[in-house]
C-alpha cells in the first residue's frame, strides 16, 4: 500500500494448481483489477475471497475500493 493505492500479489510456487482463500474484508464492495490486462475480477464481499491459480501462476491486482 502507498497512499490510496493497494496492490495485492498472489503467487503459486507449486507445480500443481492451487486455490488461495484471502481475507479481503477491509476492501468489501471493492473490485480487484489485474494490473497488466486491466481485467476486472468479481467484487469483494464480506466473506473470504477465493482465487484459483494455475501451476506457478500469479496475479498482480490493484484493489479498488467501492
Amino acid at each position: 500500500s502507498y497512499r490510496d493505492e493497494h496492490i495485492l500479489v498472489v503467487i503459486n510456487l507449486a507445480s500443481t494448481p492451487q486455490v488461495a482463500s484471502l481475507d479481503l474484508s477491509a476492501f468489501s464492495g471493492g473490485t480487484p483489477c489485474e494490473l497488466f490486462g486491466h481485467t476486472q475480477f468479481p467484487a469483494i464481499g464480506k466473506g473470504r475471497y477465493h482465487l484459483s491459480l494455475g501451476a506457478r501462476g500469479y496475479y498482480w491486482l490493484r484493489l479498488e475500493r467501492a
